[in-house]
């Protein structure tokens, strides 16, 4: 097969097809992955300047009279607004576990009725999972039910403890981040079927040429089954449709129209032999017949050479 049939060949352009989608994938799912690196990437900044702000926040709270909220206030703009959904709380507690000052309100000191101050235990505020250190290992000795530690993982909710040394002891920063997994709009999809779709649908229209391509190599057999039929039956004043393709099939049906011809050819053959057999059979017939005929009148012919000669008058007038 030359070149210009192998790019005619059903088995290459299906082999195309396949070089094609393995390409396509490997391409999709490298820009799939640099591009959740830099999500991920921008998800741990994120994260990291928030943790930056709130510690800010909180040393800030050690170091003033003014709680979290009315330093916050304070801002240019707040710290709950500015890194919405990701600071959900900071919290400053001391090293007997109590906590001296929050960012949400729920936590912060109140005054009660006989004028002396109510402090929220840290084992009375739900923490996410701690980030593993010294320091988490310090504050889990205050909670009754000590959250799991576990490696950081970008875009899920931490707590993150920092362990800070003053001079009225030890103290702790506990700054509460939340989830970041999803940084757009529309439906949360997790990051393995976000993966997933692109590749799907790469699947999907692979399938769907082959579909097309399978179609259309396929297709010529119907007519060629139908043309077998037709030529049982001794229809040979026809030909094949398909054979200006140039694939296997397209070569498959010029034979096939090749074998038709030759078919016609051999039948008008056996026509021509069969009249020729009749006419050598009337001729035959014609010649016995002849023969029959031939004889009686060759005796007759005799029969009137001897009357003529035996029984001719003496009389040369009569005789003629």
């Amino acid at each position: 097969m030359d070149g210009v049939g192998i790019i005619y060949s059903f088995r290459a352009r299906l082999l195309i097809v396949l070089a094609a989608l393995l390409v396509s994938t490997l391409a999709v799912q490298y820009y799939l992955n640099q591009r959740a690196a830099r999500r991920r990437s921008d998800r741990v900044t994120a994260q990291e300047r928030a943790l930056a702000a709130g510690t800010a926040l909180a040393l800030k709270s050690i170091s003033s009279t003014k709680y979290l909220g009315d330093l916050d206030q304070e801002r240019g703009v707040p710290l709950l607004e500015e890194y919405k959904d990701r600071v959900l709380n900071v919290l400053v507690v001391n090293g007997e576990g109590r906590v001296d000052d929050s960012l949400d309100p729920r936590y912060r000191p109140t005054k009660l009725d006989d004028g002396s101050d109510h402090y929220f235990r840290v084992s009375e505020v739900a923490l996410p999972k701690l980030v593993p250190g010294q320091a988490a290992d310090e504050l889990g000795h205050f909670l009754t039910s000590r959250p799991p530690h576990s490696e950081p993982i970008p875009g899920e909710p931490r707590a993150v403890p920092i362990a800070l040394k003053t001079s009225e002891g030890n103290n702790y920063i506990v700054v509460v981040l939340g989830s970041s997994t999803w940084l757009g709009g529309g439906p949360r999809l997790t990051p393995i079927a976000r993966r997933l779709l692109p590749t799907l649908a790469l699947m999907l229209s692979a399938i769907l040429v082959s579909a097309i391509l399978v179609w259309g190599f396929t297709r010529p057999v119907d007519a060629l089954a139908a043309a077998a039929t037709r030529i049982a039956s001794g229809d040979l004043d026809f030909s094949v449709p398909v054979a200006a393709r140039r694939d296997e099939m397209g070569e498959l049906a010029s034979t096939f129209n090749g074998m038709i011809a030759d078919l016609r050819r051999a039948r008008e053959v056996e026509a021509r032999l069969a009249q020729a057999e009749r006419s050598a059979v009337v001729g035959r017939l014609a010649s016995a017949i002849a023969h029959e005929i031939r004889n009686p009148l060759n005796y007759i012919n005799l029969s009137l050479d001897h009357l003529r000669t035996s029984l001719a008058p003496s009389d040369p007038r009569k005789r003629a």
